[in-house]
């Protein structure tokens, strides 16, 4: 199985906020193209860059989705 991990920019609103900008991350099966969406996780930062180096680095290292939550717990306390 080979997974491919994309970036996805959101349009969102808070109250607190008011509307902004946010990137997610979507994890797809597939082989040599996405097929089959595994999960999307949203509003993981505003910082595009920030977001892109972490799908960049799940999608070389074919990162398992079933770790996907201890990743993000780890990427988000880094961001701290």
């Amino acid at each position: 199985m080979y997974y491919h991990y994309l970036a996805r920019k959101e349009q969102l609103v808070s109250p607190e906020l008011g509307e902004y900008e946010s990137f997610g991350i979507q994890a797809w099966s597939g082989n040599l193209v996405p097929e089959r969406l595994l999960f999307f996780v949203s509003d993981i930062s505003t910082e595009e860059a920030t977001v892109v180096d972490l799908v960049q680095r799940c999608h070389r290292l074919q990162l398992s989705p079933d770790h996907i939550s201890d990743i993000l717990a780890d990427f988000l306390v880094d961001l701290e």
